[in-house]
C-alpha cells in the first residue's frame, strides 16, 4: 500500500495485475504469506517465483552486475584514475541479488571487501532488528535464501533520511550548484542526472 505509485503504474505497463498487501517496503513477510494463499487457492495454475529465493537472480547478479563494476576500474584505470582493481563493494540488501556481483569481485579480487548495507530502521543482520523504513527498493526482516552471508566483510547500517538528504542533493537547485561549482562536475551531467533521479 504504502510503495511508490510509479512501481504499480510499471507492474500495470508490463500487463501485471498488482495485488496490494498492507505496509510498505518494510513488509516483505506480507507478501510472502499473501504469496502463500494465492499458490493455496489454485495450486495446478499458481507458480510463485520470487527473487528472494531463485539462484537466477543470484547469477544475473554475479556474472551481469559483478563484471559490469569490475569494467569500470579497468576503464578508469586507462585514464589515470586508479589501479585497475575495486577495493570494496557497498551493496543494500534487499533479495541478495545486487550483494552476489560482491561474490565476483571477490573471486576476481581474493582482498576485495564486500560491505553490506542494511536499514538503521530495521536492522535484521546487523541487531536481529524489525521495523519500518523507507528506502525504496530494499526489503528487510529476512536473510534470503540467496544470500552468501559467509562472504561479507562486514555490515553497515544506513538511515533512510540520509538517503533522502543524498537525493534531495541530487535534484534540487542549491545541491546541483555545488556539484558544479565546488567539485567541478559539467553541468550538463548534473542536469541529466537530475533528471534520471528526480
Amino acid at each position: 500500500e504504502e510503495m511508490s505509485r510509479e512501481r504499480f503504474e510499471q507492474i500495470e505497463r508490463y500487463g501485471g495485475r498488482v495485488i496490494k498487501t498492507p505496509g510498505g517496503e518494510a513488509n516483505v513477510k506480507e507478501i510472502y504469506d499473501k504469496s502463500k494463499e494465492l499458490r493455496a487457492s489454485d495450486p495446478q495454475r499458481v507458480r510463485i517465483l520470487t527473487q528472494l529465493e531463485e539462484f537466477g537472480n543470484y547469477r544475473f547478479h554475479y556474472y551481469v552486475t559483478g563484471n559490469t563494476v569490475a569494467e569500470l576500474p579497468a576503464k578508469l584505470a586507462r585514464q589515470g584514475i586508479g589501479k585497475g582493481k575495486e577495493a570494496a563493494f557497498f551493496p543494500a540488501m534487499g533479495s541478495a541479488g545486487t550483494i552476489a556481483a560482491g561474490d565476483r569481485l571477490k573471486q576476481m579480487w581474493p582482498d576485495h571487501k564486500i560491505f553490506g548495507l542494511e536499514p538503521i530502521q530495521c536492522p535484521t543482520l546487523y541487531w536481529n532488528g524489525y521495523g519500518s523504513h523507507d528506502i525504496q527498493g530494499i526489503g528487510d526482516k529476512h536473510a534470503t535464501w540467496i544470500h552468501n552471508v559467509w562472504n561479507m566483510d562486514a555490515l553497515m547500517c544506513i538511515d533512510d533520511i540520509e538517503c533522502k538528504k543524498g537525493l534531495q542533493f541530487l535534484v534540487e537547485q542549491p545541491g546541483r550548484k555545488i556539484l558544479v561549482d565546488r567539485y567541478g562536475l559539467p553541468e550538463g551531467k548534473v542536469e541529466k542526472m537530475s533528471q534520471i533521479f528526480g
